[in-house]
């Protein structure tokens, strides 16, 4: 069959003419920007883009800040390609140390809900060679802001908490601190969280939340889960103080 000629995209201008006839009905002519942002990170992709000239960047955002440009696509391959697998991934991390990690999957979301990766991996090279696994990820959302909840203590009394919460850069490692003064209803007075990093102090990493909050009569230590509902929920322990406590606890977005 003859190729297109005419297309100023080498691959569509590759395609068998017949085969670039099932395709016209969808494709039309865009002007892009320059520097304008097609896709952002964390958002669906839904559109194939068939560069004409120029080239589009894809660029990541490094944990101190700024982007990095890992790929460029040009007038001879196409960008978007992914939309038409419906959420399926497929990624290989370059070669560290001889080590590659390849990582399967698809991602997901409900009204409501966070986008969730679900998938698989497997190790080559280096002193993990051949592992392999399930992996979960879930899109969590900066903690910063207002939120409200209970103490709720083995003896099954109840104590009210709230706080700003602020949120720091990120570190190498991945982790977030957290600062922010809690108030109490009952037991404690207000409580100043103390910052940190992974893994001492407060911080979140993943959807894992600590926080240390210092109060002048003891401290409260918290692990919790920021879970895909929207809620921190996680166990306490209060010491060094009058109301030596332990029990579970839980914050709220929409409480304060």
């Amino acid at each position: 069959m003859d190729a297109i000629p005419h297309s100023r995209n080498h691959l569509l201008a590759a395609l068998p003419a017949a085969d670039f006839e099932l395709l016209r009905p969808h494709l039309e002519t865009v002007e892009l920007v320059q520097e304008a942002v097609l896709v952002s990170a964390g958002d669906r992709l839904t559109k194939v883009f068939f560069p004409h000239h120029g080239v589009i960047s894809l660029v990541v955002s490094l944990f101190g800040g700024g982007m990095v440009e890992v790929a460029s696509v040009g007038h001879d391959s196409v960008f978007g390609a992914s939309a038409a697998l419906d959420g399926n991934i497929s990624l290989t991390s370059t070669s560290v140390d001889g080590q590659v990690i390849a990582l399967t999957g698809s991602i997901s979301k409900k009204d409501g809900f966070p986008y969730v990766l679900n998938g698989t991996y497997a190790i080559n090279g280096g002193c993990a060679d051949g592992e392999q696994g399930d992996i979960t990820g879930v899109n969590v959302n900066s903690l910063a802001g207002y939120w409200a909840g209970n103490l709720t203590t083995a003896g099954s009394g109840t104590i009210h908490w709230d706080v700003q919460l602020a949120q720091d850069g990120a570190t190498s490692e991945g982790s977030f601190g957290l600062t922010g003064t809690f108030s109490f209803d009952r037991c404690f007075d207000s409580g100043t969280i103390t910052s940190g990093t992974f893994p001492t102090a407060s911080f979140i990493v993943g959807r894992s939340v600590n926080l240390e909050i210092k109060t002048t009569n003891g401290t409260i230590t918290f692990l919790g889960t920021a879970d895909p509902d929207g809620l921190i929920r996680g166990n306490f322990t209060a010491s060094g103080g009058p109301c030596e406590l332990t029990g579970t606890g839980y914050l709220s977005p929409w409480e304060y």
